[in-house]
């Protein structure tokens, strides 16, 4: 009898165990280690793959622009936190809920959550088309946890403790990195007394809408006064009507076809960027930028710098920030319900915003506080008069005073409304440099202001940008003012491109490197002691590739049909559009290009030289000698 009052004990032991025959029990802490496994199981796997698309294949996503930068331990724990909680909610109700005890249910609710967050990455399914493959994945799980219980919390025990120290190491890493990369940022200057560079980019503005530009307004009166002060280039041209490739441009001097830089595909490190050798040379480099999608550090610009800001969050660790570096996490806080409770913790304005100009001022600013008399490279991007062109309140509006019974075209109401934030902008640019030159700093900092890109409005039919190649939005402002050796006052007539200015800083800097490793050619000629003559400028190029980004309400937009070039010589512009067609236009004659000579019979040897220049230049083939005079005059 004791015997079988011993083989009866032990069965009930086993029957109690998780993975008896019939089910067994599950304990409150082995339903919490399955909701660590789950978390961790899921948020390494979310990781891999977002390390494979970002890092492995070059792919960029809306989404990931707005991932925090410290996401490879920030992911897995996301998913961890959330799993343990869902897990926790299981084993209080398991006091209950007997069916929760035996294991299986609690399986299947983790492994839909996990299901669900993988079904989350499958772009284009509806939410029907999710629950179901999320749920018949679960399914899967629980038939195959049948029976394995006891396998499974074996598995669970020996790999979460991993798992945990992994995350663990991510985190050590991530934050030494940053440690490290502020370290640099403060570590001693390389070049005593070496000039500041302060790059300036007015994002969306367009040439002729200044006032140094001529324009009838008197829009921006402080750029005006500012210009006076150096030299101002009047046929400057971005390489692209968008923002992405022509900021590429900007930091490597490369054209828009020779770089990696896409929608979704990040600048890639080909080639060097104008801040890495700043830093190189002992430069502390900061940059800030208003425009936080299509300048965002994750897109490669940020290469060089030892602070950049986009949005603030990126930067940041915060609960909210935990919450949103998963799918599940980011599916969690946009529903109605988690939005709410979001709108609770965090003001909404903390939230979602635009950085206006006196926000990156004041950032700006502060950051230069910071450097005490280490030389500085300080890149600045306002994105104030970007669509839709709405002026931060409080800020006062000139130029939109229309009555509603004054008739005025769409295009004209835009155009005030933009007037309105070119005004504000330069008040804020006003500012920023009174503030540098009451501080001194003026004195030993080139300054170069420029934009990425123009803004049609109604211009050829078109409205926007990075729809066409025609001057407004390819046109310009290019003012560098630099005491002593920028010459007040200087105005240069013939094409200069937005890829020439990083030869340009560091020719101006000077050093054995001189202008190595941009190519381009220095803006400085313009007034060296034998300045280039516009019949022997360079032409520029100027080129569009993004046919499928084109807005639907441009229905004619000449960057549909395919890729689009543009070379820009002293006087002229020629446009080679995704057909094949050309276009011709005498710019001296016809600056509103509204008169196209590509049809004359009088053209065609000029149709043909542009043709042999475009080939030239898209095969990066040095510059003619040209015989007895420059290759570009022959243009003319």
């Amino acid at each position: 009898m004791a015997i079988r009052s011993s083989n009866a004990g032990e069965t009930a032991l086993r029957e109690a165990e998780p993975g008896a025959r019939g089910g067994g029990v599950f304990r409150p802490r082995e339903l919490l280690l399955m909701g660590v496994w789950f978390g961790l199981a899921t948020g390494l796997m979310e990781l891999a793959g977002n390390l494979f698309w970002i890092k492995g294949l070059g792919w960029i996503s809306y989404d990931t622009l707005r991932t925090n930068w410290h996401y490879v331990w920030l992911t897995p724990l996301s998913n961890l936190v959330l799993f343990v909680v869902a897990a926790s909610a299981i084993a209080f109700a398991s006091i209950w809920i007997e069916r929760l005890r035996r294991g299986r249910l609690a399986f299947f609710l983790l492994g839909l959550m996990a299901a669900w967050s993988f079904v989350l990455a499958v772009s284009g399914l509806d939410e029907v088309a999710r629950l179901v493959l999320a749920l018949g994945a679960a399914s899967v799980l629980v038939r195959w946890f049948a029976g394995r219980e006891r396998s499974f919390l074996r598995l669970a025990r020996w790999t979460a403790p991993a798992g945990l120290a992994l995350v663990a190491a991510l985190m050590a890493g991530s934050l030494a990195q940053t440690a490290w990369r502020q370290r640099a940022g403060n570590s001693p200057a390389g070049e005593d007394a070496a000039p500041n560079v302060l790059l300036i980019v007015l994002d969306t503005v367009r040439a002729d809408s200044l006032s140094p530009y001529g324009y009838e307004r008197d829009t921006t009166p402080n750029l005006a006064r500012f210009a006076a002060k150096g030299t101002l280039f009047e046929e400057a041209r971005s390489t692209a009507p968008w923002t992405l490739p022509s900021h590429a441009s900007l930091f490597t001097g490369r054209w828009p076809f020779e770089m990696s830089v896409d929608v979704g595909r990040p600048l890639d490190g080909t080639f060097p960027t104008l801040a890495e050798r700043l830093s190189a040379r002992g430069y502390a480099t900061g940059g800030f930028v208003a425009n936080l999608e299509n300048c965002n550090a994750w897109y490669g610009l940020s290469r060089g710098f030892h602070h950049y800001e986009d949005y603030y969050e990126n930067a940041v660790v915060s609960p909210l920030e935990v919450l949103r570096c998963s799918r599940l996490g980011r599916f969690a806080a946009t529903s109605k319900l988690g939005w709410s409770l979001v709108k609770m913790v965090a003001k909404p304005e903390s939230y979602r915003y635009r950085k206006t100009a006196a926000m990156i001022n004041r950032d700006a600013l502060a950051w230069v506080s910071e450097q005490g008399d280490r030389p500085f490279f300080l890149f600045l991007n306002y994105f104030d008069v970007h669509d839709p062109y709405v002026p931060p309140a409080g800020a006062e509006r000139r130029f939109s005073t229309r009555s509603p019974d004054e008739a005025a075209s769409p295009e004209d109401k835009a155009r005030d409304a933009y007037d309105d934030c070119l005004a504000y902008l330069d008040d804020q640019v006003g500012r920023l440099l009174d503030e540098l030159e009451r501080r001194g700093t003026l004195r030993n900092t080139l300054v170069v202001i420029t934009a990425d890109h123009g803004e049609a409005f109604g211009e050829h039919g078109l409205s926007g940008h990075g729809v066409s190649l025609y001057g407004p939005e390819t046109r310009i402002p290019m003012i560098v003012v630099y005491p002593s050796q920028a010459p007040a006052g200087r105005r240069v007539a013939h094409p200069v491109s937005l890829r020439d200015v990083p030869a340009t800083v560091l020719d101006l800097l000077g050093g054995e490197d001189a202008t190595a490793p941009f190519p381009g050619a220095s803006l400085a000629s313009a007034w060296s002691a034998d300045p280039i003559s516009a019949d022997a400028a360079e032409p520029v190029l100027v080129e569009v590739d993004r046919a499928d980004r084109v807005p639907p309400e441009v229905e004619d937009a000449p960057a549909r049909l395919g890729l689009m070039r543009s070379v820009v010589a002293p006087g002229r512009a020629y446009i080679v559009n995704g057909d094949g067609r050309e276009e011709l236009y005498d710019l001296d004659a016809d600056p509103e290009e509204l008169h196209d000579l590509a049809d004359s019979p009088d053209s065609e040897d000029e149709l043909e030289r542009f043709r042999a220049e475009l080939q030239r230049i898209t095969r990066l083939e040095p510059p003619s000698d040209g015989g007895d005079q420059p290759y570009t005059r022959a243009l003319r």
